[in-house]
C-alpha cells in the first residue's frame, strides 16, 4: 500500500505504518497485552479519520465539478409581428410565444416597458406556463406623441426574466374618407300595358368610406303607380329588385320616376322612364309560346340542376325544383333554367328582331309553394346550355350560370299559376342579346317547385310587341283614298305577308302636286307613322309622273319600282 492519506495525526500515521509493515496482526501483538489494546484503539481511530478524509475529498470534488439539477428552468419569448404603425388614439395588437428551453414548465408573468406617454398594454392571458401563447394589445391616446418607440415585451418568474423588442411607429394619418356611393338602374326604362308591372335592378355601389345602411324609395309617382324594392334597404355595394306597378286605369303615356337611395342627409337619385301603352291599339301584336300548343315556334327547354349529383342531367323531369337547403335531401340545393329558343324570328308567329316589347310575362304553375321562404330570384342567362346536357358542373362557376343581373325577384307562395314580368329581358333579346333563357334560384331553405315543359302545365311565354318599321320615301306626292281626309293614313292589310323591316322613319312628301287631290289642300310635308310592313295607295286619277319607291336606309329590295293603280308598295 502506498502513502497514507494526508491530514492524519503523526501518531496515527506511525501506527498505520507499523501495521502495514508488519507481516500480520499477530506479529504486531507479540508484545505485551497493553500494547495490543493500544493498537486496537489506534486502528479504530484510523478508520474514523479515513472516513472523514474521504468525505471531505468527495465534497471538494462535487464543488469543483457540479452536475445539472433536475429542477433547473429556462425559457425564451418571441413577438410576431414585431412592429406596427398606427396613429395616436388608435391601437394595435401582436402575439407573444413563450418556448420552454430547460426543465419543467413554470408559470411566467408578462409585462411591457418603455411605453410612450399615454400608452398602455394588455395581455390575454396575463400569465401562462411555456410552451404557451398570449395576445398583446397596445393602446395609445390622442395625446401620445408621434415617433418611433422600442417597446420591451417581458416575461419573468422570480429572478429569471426574458425580453423581446416591439417597434411602435406613431404617425399622423389623414382622416378616413367620408361615406359615399353611386346608384344605377339596369335597365333604366320599361314599357307595360295598363295594369302591368315593369321590373329593373337597382345597384348602389360603395365609392368611399365605411359602408352604411341606405334606404331605397321612389318619388314623382303618378296616381295609381306604385313601386316596391326587394330588399328595401341594405349596405352598399348592394343590388335590389325594383317592381313598378300600374293599374288598369293608368293612362297611356310616358312617366319619369325618381329612384332614390338615402342615408340621412346623403342621398343619390336617378331617373327611370316608364311607358304605359294600351295593348288594344292596332299597332301591337300578342303571341304566346307554350310547349304542346301546336305553334311552330313554341319549343321549350327547361331543367333543374342539383348539387348532390353535380354531373347528372335533370332535363326531362316533370318538375322544376328551386331550393337552397332542403331540395331532394336535407342540406342540398336545386336551381332551374327555362328557355324559349325559337320565339324570335322574321316569320308569322314569331317576335321580329328589334321589335319594341310592350309586355312580356313568364307563366309558371306552382306545384309546391314557398310558404316561409324568401323571394325567388330570376336572372337573364348569358352562358349557353342545352336541356339534355345541362348539369350543376356544366357552367364555368358550378351551379351558377353566367348571367346579366340580378334581374328581379318574385314570390311563389301560393299554388297555381303565377306570372312573372320579364319585359326588359325579352327586350334585351330582341335588341341582340343571345337568348339563353332565364335562371331561377333562391337563398331560402323553403323553396318552390314548378311544372316543367314535360308536364301537362308547362311554362308559357306571353309577348306583346310593336314591329320595327321601315322607312319608305316617295319621289312624288302620294294620292289618297277619296273616302278619307287628306293626309290621313291608309292602314296596311290586316293579313300582311311582307317581312318585318328593321328601321322606323317616315314617308317624305316632295313639293309636287298630284292630280285628283282635293281642291285647295296641300299635302306637302305629310308624315306617316306606324304604317305597318306594307302600305296601300289608290290613285284618284292619272298621275303626271312615274312614282319611285326607295328605302331609307337601303335594304335588300328592288331599288326602284312603279306603282300601278291599286298596287301595294
Amino acid at each position: 500500500m502506498g502513502d497514507t492519506p494526508k491530514g492524519i495525526p503523526s501518531r496515527v500515521r506511525t501506527r498505520v505504518t507499523d501495521l502495514f509493515q508488519a507481516n500480520d496482526v499477530g506479529d504486531a501483538l507479540k508484545g505485551s497485552p497493553s500494547r495490543g489494546r493500544a493498537l486496537a484503539k489506534d486502528m479504530v481511530l484510523v478508520v474514523l479519520v479515513l472516513a472523514i478524509a474521504m468525505g471531505l475529498a468527495l465534497a471538494a470534488s462535487l464543488t469543483s465539478h457540479p452536475t445539472p439539477s433536475s429542477v433547473s428552468f429556462d425559457f425564451s419569448i418571441s413577438v410576431n409581428p414585431s412592429s406596427a404603425s398606427i396613429a395616436p388614439g388608435t391601437y394595435t395588437s401582436t402575439n407573444i410565444t413563450a418556448t420552454l428551453a430547460l426543465g419543467s414548465p413554470r408559470e411566467i408573468q408578462f409585462s411591457c416597458s418603455n411605453l410612450p406617454t399615454g400608452a398602455a398594454c394588455a395581455f390575454s392571458p396575463r400569465s401562462c406556463s411555456p410552451a404557451c401563447n398570449t395576445s398583446l394589445v397596445l393602446f395609445t391616446s390622442p395625446s401620445t406623441p408621434v415617433g418611433t418607440y422600442a417597446v420591451g415585451i417581458g416575461a419573468s418568474v422570480g429572478t429569471l426574466s426574458r425580453t423581446a423588442p416591439f417597434t411602435l411607429n406613431l404617425t399622423n394619418t389623414p382622416p378616413p374618407p367620408s361615406f359615399d356611393f353611386t346608384v344605377a338602374a339596369r335597365p333604366n326604362n320599361g314599357t307595360v300595358a295598363p295594369g302591368g308591372t315593369a321590373s329593373t335592378n337597382v345597384t348602389a355601389t360603395l365609392t368611399s368610406g365605411a359602408t352604411r345602411e341606405i334606404q331605397f324609395s321612389c318619388a314623382n309617382l303618378s296616381s295609381g303607380i306604385t313601386c316596391m324594392f326587394s330588399p328595401p334597404r341594405g349596405k352598399p355595394t348592394i343590388s335590389t329588385a325594383l317592381s313598378v306597378r300600374t293599374t288598369n286605369h293608368t293612362s297611356e303615356g310616358t312617366y319619369r320616376i325618381n329612384i332614390t337611395a338615402a342615408n340621412g342627409s346623403l342621398s343619390r337619385t336617378i331617373p327611370y322612364t316608364l311607358r304605359v301603352v294600351n295593348v288594344t291599339s292596332s299597332n301591337t301584336t300578342t303571341v304566346t309560346f307554350q310547349k304542346g300548343d301546336g305553334g311552330s315556334y313554341s319549343r321549350t327547354d327547361d331543367a333543374f340542376i342539383y348539387n348532390e349529383t353535380p354531373d347528372r342531367n335533370y332535363g326531362y323531369n316533370l318538375s322544376l325544383l328551386v331550393d337552397a337547403g332542403n331540395c331532394i335531401a336535407n342540406g342540398t340545393i336545386c336551381r332551374s333554367l327555362i328557355a324559349f329558343p325559337n320565339f324570335l324570328g322574321p316569320n308569322l308567329g314569331q317576335v321580329p328582331v328589334n321589335s319594341t316589347i310592350v309586355s312580356a310575362t313568364l307563366q309558371l304553375n306552382v306545384l309546391n309553394p314557398s310558404l316561409v321562404g324568401g323571394p325567388q330570384l330570376l336572372y337573364q342567362v348569358t352562358e349557353p346550355w342545352t336541356e339534355g346536357n345541362v348539369t350543376w358542373n356544366a357552367f364555368a362557376t358550378p351551379g351558377m350560370p353566367g348571367s346579366k343581373g340580378p334581374a328581379m325577384s318574385f314570390n311563389a307562395s301560393t299554388l297555381g299559376l303565377i306570372r312573372v314580368n320579364i319585359t326588359h329581358i325579352v327586350q334585351n333579346w330582341t335588341n341582340g342579346d343571345p337568348n339563353h333563357g332565364v335562371f331561377i334560384w333562391s337563398q331560402s331553405w323553403d323553396g318552390a317547385d314548378y311544372n316543367a315543359s314535360e308536364s301537362s302545365k308547362p311554362p308559357k311565354l306571353n309577348v306583346t310587341f310593336r314591329s320595327p318599321r321601315a322607312a319608305l320615301g316617295l319621289a312624288a306626292e302620294p294620292v289618297f283614298d277619296s273616302a278619307r281626309p287628306l293626309g290621313s293614313r291608309v292602314p296596311a292589310s290586316p293579313s300582311h305577308l311582307g317581312p318585318a323591316l328593321s328601321h322606323s322613319s317616315k314617308i317624305r312628301v316632295p313639293n309636287v302636286p298630284a292630280k285628283g287631290a282635293e281642291s285647295g289642300s296641300n299635302a306637302r310635308g305629310t308624315r306617316f307613322d306606324d304604317f305597318g310592313e306594307s302600305v296601300f295607295f289608290r290613285t284618284l286619277g292619272r298621275l303626271e309622273f312615274d312614282p319611285l319607291i326607295f328605302v331609307i336606309p337601303s335594304l335588300d329590295l328592288t331599288s326602284t319600282c312603279k306603282i300601278a293603280d291599286g298596287q301595294k308598295a
